[in-house]
C-alpha cells in the first residue's frame, strides 16, 4: 500500500522492523479485544489504529532526539 503510493520508510527502519511493528500491532487488537469487548470497538476504529501503526502516535511537528542527534517527526 505505502510502497504503491511511492511513500518511503523511514530512515533506520528496515522492511522487517516495519513488518514486525504491523503484526505485532494486529496481533495485540486481535488478543486483547476478544479478552475485553467492551473496551473498544476494532470496526469502529479500524482507520484510527491503522493511521497509528503506519504513521506513528506523535505529531509530526514533534521533535524527537536520537541516539545522533534531533530527528524531525
Amino acid at each position: 500500500m505505502l510502497a504503491s503510493q511511492g511513500k518511503a520508510l523511514r530512515e533506520g527502519i528496515s522492511a522487517e522492523a516495519a513488518a514486525l511493528a504491523i503484526i505485532t500491532s494486529v496481533n495485540g487488537t486481535a488478543a486483547t479485544w476478544p479478552a475485553c469487548p467492551e473496551l473498544f470497538s476494532p470496526a469502529d476504529q479500524a482507520a484510527a489504529l491503522a493511521d497509528a501503526i503506519l504513521y506513528g502516535i506523535t505529531s509530526r511537528t514533534v521533535a524527537r532526539t536520537g541516539a545522533e542527534g534531533p530527528i524531525s517527526g
